[in-house]
């Protein structure tokens, strides 16, 4: 085994616990996100309190941008800096695969009794990592997140925003950032990785607390 391998095996054990930590406070911020704007977009302005309902816009607002930043992070393609993308670069090596591999059945003494079960674990979330990732569209939507973000979020620039991401589309890296973080689990056997099904709780959840507040702030102001 090269000391390449060896290198790019370490980089995945190593980074594999920040990145799937990164992935679930991206899909948390997206899923409140996305509950306070089902309920402001149920609710009847009218209806609302004046301070809840500007309190809310502003937290929706926010929790979207702090997605879209953290989403930027997660899929930056600078190899300099952590990323799915440096991890993708390491995965896609039939030797550092194999690497990994050998050494998560060897990574306690109890593991050797279940080599076949853990090499099939490891390869199969590695081959789900690959697909997820090379299934992003990098050309454009990626272009365009970058874009948004880089002028529209982290600096002032004197060149105006040209190009958006939809709700849609952000939704959609989302889910995939969060499948990749789920892939990375086996490198990282104390981790605990956001599922996609969480997503939806916690979207609830901000939904009905803004409903709530909705319904007694007003109340409250008399």
């Amino acid at each position: 085994m090269t000391l390449e391998a060896e290198a790019a095996a370490d980089y995945v054990q190593t980074e594999a616990p920040r990145l799937i930590k990164v992935a679930g406070a991206t899909a948390i911020s997206f899923a409140l996100f996305d509950g306070a704007n089902r309920a402001l977009c149920l609710a009847n302005q009218q209806d609302v309190h004046d301070d809840a309902w500007q309190t809310a816009l502003g937290y929706r607002g926010d929790a979207v941008s702090l997605t879209v930043v953290r989403l930027a992070l997660l899929l930056d393609r600078d190899t300099r800096v952590i990323s799915f993308q440096h991890i993708y670069s390491c995965l896609k090596r039939v030797d550092v695969a194999d690497l990994l591999v050998h050494r998560m059945c060897h990574a306690s003494p109890l593991a050797e009794a279940l080599d076949d079960r853990i090499a099939d674990e490891v390869r199969t979330s590695t081959r789900r990592f690959l697909e997820i990732y090379t299934a992003i569209d990098w050309h454009d939507l990626h272009g365009r997140l970058q874009h948004f973000r880089n002028r529209g979020l982290v600096h002032l620039t004197p060149e105006q925003i040209e190009k958006r991401v939809s709700y849609a589309e952000i939704s959609s890296l989302v889910h995939s950032v969060t499948v990749l973080a789920e892939c990375l689990l086996p490198f990282d056997p104390n981790g605990v990785a956001v599922r996609l099904d969480e997503i939806d709780d916690w979207s609830n959840h901000a939904k009905l607390v803004w409903e709530v507040a909705f319904r007694t702030v007003g109340k409250l102001s008399d």
